[in-house]
């Protein structure tokens, strides 16, 4: 889950921006996404598309990577479940 995803690379963020992966906390509900740097530091609040309300960032963890990285992980985890196959991003 991260709101930067579902635009493309080229607009998403510029080129040699990181981003990390952080446990997000709301309420009594936790989830794990990849957020812009500026947004990773422990007691942020981060908007989740889709998603009402602010997140809390708990955890940041490293090592950050780019988008680039974080697009062809995407792709390969998409490749890997049937259900997913064959849909395009938005």
């Amino acid at each position: 889950m991260i709101t930067v995803l579902d635009r493309p690379a080229t607009t998403a963020a510029p080129s040699g921006d990181l981003f990390y992966q952080c446990l997000l906390g709301q309420a009594d509900v936790r989830t794990v996404g990849w957020i812009e740097a500026r947004g990773a530091k422990v007691g942020a609040r981060v908007e989740v598309k889709g998603e009402a309300g602010l997140w809390d960032v708990l955890a940041v963890y490293s090592p950050p990577q780019d988008i680039r990285w974080l697009r062809d992980k995407q792709a390969i985890d998409r490749a890997g479940l049937p259900s997913l196959r064959g849909k395009k991003r938005r």
